[in-house]
């Protein structure tokens, strides 16, 4: 029988003491427990670390303070004190039934495992939806493929979605991975590392686990759930500048991970650059024009 694999964990938090302290109370409560939790520290005042510093127990925990305020800086920061076989990362603001970390490193210690590079929990209540035969005809002319319907697909500018999880079940393959929850094979992760994304960090998890699926599988499980609350962060505050960052780095995922060329990207981001604002334009959601404005300047 082989030897069980070993894990450890990386969280990045800025000024979220309350949802970092519920989760990892649900990280080491799990029936297989981390080796290690690496908590990485980007925050602007003293809540968190006077919460870990009294905290009864530190076994089997580090805590890192870190002045750059940027979710794949820390990440990588963090993922240096780790040596174990997999690695993990969730977000601070999740909570994981107690079973959530066996299932997703169970498919690692299958027959097949070793073809494995990462798996990815599924996100309670979100999921792709089959689209409209209009917008299936859009993604058609921007992925240059046809596909039900290109659930856990990354196409075009740098278009990612998640499974379609009423047709898609058990472990999904998958050309990219969230890192809202998520693990990998630790030697695979080291050898690619987040990119050095500032602030947001938007698509630092698309570009690294793509990346990571050019030689492993990709899957997301469709069983393992869990909750996310997607806390409110300063980041997303300004909703023209998260939207050109969006299209920046969409773009740059484009360019160095899937490898097309400048005049390919440039009218396939026109056509989603068009779709974004007719989407906002009927939508009209709180701050559509500012987003709008920032999806036309980047």
């Amino acid at each position: 029988m082989n030897k069980p694999l070993t894990y450890a964990v990386v969280i990045a938090t800025m000024n979220r003491t309350g949802f970092l302290r519920r989760a990892v109370e649900t990280l080491l409560a799990q029936s297989r427990p981390p080796a290690l939790t690496v908590i990485v520290d980007s925050s602007t005042n003293a809540e968190t670390s006077s919460w870990f510093d009294g905290l009864p127990s530190k076994e089997g925990l580090i805590y890192l303070p870190f002045n750059v305020s940027s979710a794949a800086h820390q990440r990588n920061l963090g993922a240096r004190k780790v040596n174990t076989d997999l690695i993990a990362f969730i977000d601070d603001d999740v909570e994981l039934p107690n079973s959530l970390m066996t299932q997703l490193i169970a498919p690692f210690e299958s027959v097949d495992g070793l073809s494995l590079g990462g798996v990815a929990g599924r996100i309670a209540g979100l999921q792709h939806r089959r689209p409209s035969p209009l917008l299936r005809g859009i993604y058609r002319l921007m992925a240059g493929y046809s596909d039900p319907h290109y659930g856990a697909r990354l196409f075009g500018p740098a278009l990612n979605t998640l499974p379609c999880y009423y047709e898609q079940t058990g472990l999904i393959r998958s050309e990219w991975l969230n890192s809202t929850c998520v693990v990998y094979r630790n030697e695979l992760f080291q050898r690619e590392r987040f990119p050095e994304f500032d602030g947001y960090s938007y698509l630092e998890d698309v570009h690294l686990s793509a990346r990571i699926g050019k030689t492993h599988r990709l899957c997301f499980h469709a069983e393992a759930s869990y909750t996310h609350h997607c806390a409110v962060s300063p980041f997303k505050k300004d909703r023209a500048k998260l939207a050109a960052m969006a299209m920046r780095h969409r773009r740059a995922v484009a360019r160095e991970v899937m490898g097309l060329g400048k005049w390919t990207i440039a009218w396939k981001q026109l056509i989603h650059r068009l779709l974004n604002s007719a989407v906002l334009l009927k939508m009209r959601p709180d701050g559509w024009i500012r987003e709008g404005l920032g999806t036309w300047s980047s």
